[in-house]
């Protein structure tokens, strides 16, 4: 008996399925036929396994999965595609829509407002609604009924996550400071060192420590030496210049403008 039914089923659904875009009606009764029939069938098992506890469960009153109706329309039996024969599919969030949200703040501040001279009395304004999941809302396009199908919300994000993510962040940014300041001391500490043939280790062991200057002193300073090297990079290539141009007429130390004088 079971494996005729699971025949029938069979039968129905790819029938169903293979004659939903040639003739949707007929589809939509095939797949009729074949919900009645394993409703029919889940009742009978489960009136077999109740018999002695009480009265049979009826047909309508056995429930569908989700999965179940969103893929069939429970009324007419049509094949849910969405975007053919007027089929369509919405998504509804749960939260509250910008407007209602506004709408509610506003309230809370007239109620808030009202109660001022009463400070023992508390407000008295809507609670904020709890997020509820997203509804998928299906829409047949011959019956024009809808199935809604809603979806549990996502879990909270816990405290200890938030907790850890902030920790996890502040010894990243504390590490970052503490080489910066390593780095400061140490170029300080170099240039305050004298040579080592006029080292006093006395005067070195009682140094005071130099504070690290501003970023953008130091950043003016080194702008400065380079300036200062490259003049004097180009002085002495110009000195090399005037020496070469001296020494070239055989070792005359003639010039252009000796032979302008004669």
């Amino acid at each position: 008996m079971a494996a005729a039914t699971s025949a029938q089923l069979r039968f129905l659904t790819d029938a169903a399925y293979l004659m939903r875009q040639a003739a949707p009606h007929t589809s939509a009764h095939l797949m009729r036929r074949r919900i009645d029939l394993a409703l029919t069938a889940q009742a009978q098992s489960q009136a077999q396994g109740q018999a002695a506890t009480g009265p049979p469960v009826p047909v309508a009153a056995l429930p569908q999965t989700d999965v179940q109706r969103q893929l069939v329309c429970t009324s007419c039996g049509l094949v849910l595609m969405p975007g053919s024969d007027n089929t369509t599919l919405t998504i509804q969030s749960g939260r509250s829509s910008q407007k209602h949200r506004r709408k509610r703040k506003r309230d809370e501040k007239t109620d808030t407002a009202a109660s001022e001279p009463d400070k023992n009395k508390k407000p008295h304004g809507p609670a904020a609604e709890p997020h509820a999941g997203i509804t998928k809302v299906y829409k047949c396009g011959l019956c024009r009924r809808e199935t809604r199908i809603v979806l549990p919300p996502p879990p909270p994000l816990s405290k200890q996550r938030k907790q850890t993510k902030q920790t996890e962040r502040k010894p990243a940014a504390a590490a970052g400071t503490k080489d910066d300041d390593i780095k400061l001391a140490t170029a300080t500490a170099q240039t305050a060192t004298p040579p080592s043939g006029t080292a006093n280790p006395s005067t070195a062991s009682t140094a005071v420590p130099v504070p690290p200057a501003p970023a953008k002193t130091s950043s003016n300073a080194s702008s400065k030496k380079r300036a200062k090297n490259r003049k004097a990079g180009l002085l002495a290539l110009l000195d090399k210049s005037r020496s070469s141009d001296s020494s070239g007429l055989g070792g005359l130390n003639l010039s252009f403008d000796d032979f302008r004088r004669k």
